[in-house]
């Protein structure tokens, strides 16, 4: 039963991304069909190559204090979001994941946005809000990193005292994701 629940969770996660894939594309090619034909210039021989430019952080001028960037890619938001978490420096990335998790609860890779967004709260000895985004992945039906998120939440309840609630988490953690690395690290203890 529960290897046929994370089978299907797995395949929900992966329906959504193709889906959004799907969208992506599909968006590119109204775009590319609303826009008039042009002549192909002649191509210029050059020595670099043609790369897209992805913006991590949002112009100084005229951006909203906070917000995430037009076009931030989730993936390039985790990884600004990863660098921060190892240089422990997350004051910037917080707003920049809040905003997009506010922006698109939906998307593919919300859990993984809002279980860093978790990590840098954590880190920053926010453990209510914190707790908060950890709550938030565990109640997502596609969350991969639930287990992390539900170890955290132990650690925080027995920061803060509350054993009969960390134990609850822990004992779900366990019967639900038994075979995760989080949940072996508990096992151990």
């Amino acid at each position: 039963m529960k290897k046929e629940l994370a089978d299907l969770r797995a395949d929900v996660l992966k329906m959504r991304a193709d889906q959004s894939a799907v969208t992506t594309r599909l968006a590119a090619l109204e775009t590319a069909r609303a826009e008039p034909r042009k002549e192909a210039a002649p191509s210029k021989p050059t020595d670099r190559p043609d790369l897209a430019v992805v913006r991590l952080a949002p112009d100084a001028e005229g951006a909203e204090p906070g917000a995430a960037p037009a076009g931030t890619s989730a993936e390039a938001l985790v990884a600004a979001a990863e660098e921060a978490l190892a240089k422990k420096t997350c004051d910037d990335v917080v707003p920049k994941l809040q905003a997009f998790r506010a922006a698109d609860p939906e998307h593919p890779l919300a859990d993984v946005v809002t279980y860093l967004l978790g990590e840098c709260l954590f880190a920053k000895g926010d453990l209510a809000a914190a707790r908060a985004a950890y709550e938030a992945v565990a109640q997502l039906a596609y969350g991969t990193r639930t287990p992390d998120a539900l170890s955290r939440l132990v650690e925080i309840h027995t920061k803060q005292g509350d054993r009969a609630r960390a134990d609850k988490v822990k004992e779900s953690l366990l019967a639900t994701y038994p075979s995760s690395e989080a949940a072996s690290k508990w096992k151990r203890k």
